[in-house]
């Protein structure tokens, strides 16, 4: 990957941060931005290609941050681990690729 290609991805997941924050103003965005962190980890860890990285980050963590709006437990944070099964997201390859990897 290329410095330059490298620098969009980041800023694009900077961009999915701040879409993040504005969309779920009840959810502090320090806690946002770790969730995202966490996120691009694990995708990172599961070799999901840079180019993919920001649309699986934001989808997966789209899908958590609106299960801690709902009021889940937080066993239900689990799924990202692989720990827990949830229809939604168990869907993100993500979460498939981490479970796999296991």
């Amino acid at each position: 990957m290329t410095m330059k290609a490298s620098l969009s991805v980041d800023d694009e997941l900077l961009g999915v941060t701040v879409r993040l924050i504005e969309q779920f103003p009840q959810v502090p965005a320090g806690s946002v931005m770790r969730l995202v962190g966490r996120v691009v980890h694990g995708a990172r860890w599961t070799g999901v290609p840079p180019d993919l990285l920001p649309v699986e980050t934001e989808r997966t963590a789209r899908i958590l941050l609106t299960r801690r709006c709902s009021g889940a437990s937080g066993a239900d944070f689990a799924d990202l681990s692989g720990t827990r099964s949830g229809p939604d997201v168990e869907a993100t390859p993500v979460a498939q690729r981490m479970r796999r990897a296991r």
